[in-house]
């Protein structure tokens, strides 16, 4: 990485910095032949998130010197972001104890209607694999050994996505001493929420912020948000369009004000079931579609909450992985 030499007076460009201007760079895709907005832009945008005064906050050819160099490595595909399968094995091996739990939820992601995990995933869910006998969840899901299972593996491909959406961001910022530490108090505290950093109480406000100043609405983060509420993890990055993303988003905030606390006293699969007719609903029509239904005297919620009790939807009854983690749980407390 270039050394830089800064006057006197100058403001540093901080790793926080570095890390927000490569994280709306890469939200904004912004690292074509055409350049999609110019660094004042960026400045600006860091300044709002990062509470940044004008004085502290470094000069515009120092933004655009750092775009440059963020646009260069987006550029450049790393192997390490495209999606895992057991060949990926022959690079990259990972305990045999894993696989299964992996492949589960390769598998389970496809019935979500999610992107596989990538490589760079797996190789967080490896690491993060220890964790599972701490993840406590309801009493309902506690009883069943199974869904336990499931559920489990469900929390930790969230975790291990978390983690290696900031890897990623790091690698791209050039930042050499990365630190994961908030993600690991987290990760301890069972606290999903607190990880998705950028998702609080203001993301309405947020929300209005970036459309006022021409930006991408963060789709991807606020379905993390919006289905760990109700799930204790997300069902993965959808495999939809940016367009279907902020149609589920609409219809999702929709359905939290006017019927969130009976889907939160729902059984866990039928939540789950919930939220993939959803998507299903808003993968196959345009967002005009979906913003006329939702408005519409149509009783498209009470239609979908009643459709995903069907117990004959879940595809989820005969995943069984290798090891029961109440049995492994209770022998590590002797």
């Amino acid at each position: 990485m270039s050394k830089r030499i800064y006057r006197k007076g100058r403001s540093r460009v901080t790793e926080d910095i570095r890390r927000e201007v490569s994280r709306l760079v890469d939200l904004e895709k912004d690292w074509e032949s055409k350049k999609k907005h110019p660094g004042r832009w960026y400045r600006s945008e860091v300044a709002d998130v990062l509470k940044l005064e004008d004085q502290d906050n470094p000069s515009l050819r120092s933004y655009e010197e750092l775009i440059r160099e963020i646009r260069k490595n987006l550029r450049e595909v790393n192997p390490f972001d495209k999606s895992w399968n057991t060949a990926s094995l022959n690079n990259e091996p990972i305990n045999t104890e894993i696989i299964p739990w992996i492949v589960s939820v390769q598998f389970n992601r496809r019935q979500f209607l999610s992107k596989p995990l990538t490589i760079r995933e797996v190789k967080w869910f490896t690491r993060l694999f220890g964790f599972r006998i701490n993840i406590r969840p309801s009493p309902e899901i506690e009883s069943n050994p199974n869904l336990k299972s499931f559920f489990t593996s469900n929390v930790l491909a969230t975790w291990s996505q978390i983690y290696a959406d900031r890897e990623r961001i790091d690698f791209v910022a050039g930042i050499q001493d990365q630190d994961y530490s908030d993600l690991d108090i987290a990760i301890v505290d069972n606290n999903i929420r607190v990880a998705v950093t950028y998702n609080d109480e203001k993301m309405y406000d947020r929300t209005l912020r970036m459309k006022a100043s021409r930006a991408e609405i963060p789709e991807r983060e606020y379905i993390v948000y919006f289905e760990s509420d109700y799930l204790q993890h997300s069902l993965g990055e959808p495999e939809m369009s940016h367009e279907s993303c902020h149609a589920y988003n609409i219809m999702m905030l929709y359905a939290k004000a006017q019927y969130g606390e009976k889907l939160q006293a729902a059984p866990y699969l039928q939540r789950i079931n919930f939220f993939i007719l959803m998507r299903q609903f808003c993968k196959d029509r345009t967002l005009d579609q979906v913003i006329d239904f939702t408005m519409s005297d149509n009783q498209w919620w009470e239609h979908t909450f009643k459709e995903s009790q069907r117990e004959d939807k879940y595809p989820f009854h005969n995943i069984k992985l290798v090891d029961n983690i109440k049995e492994e749980g209770e022998q590590n407390e002797r």
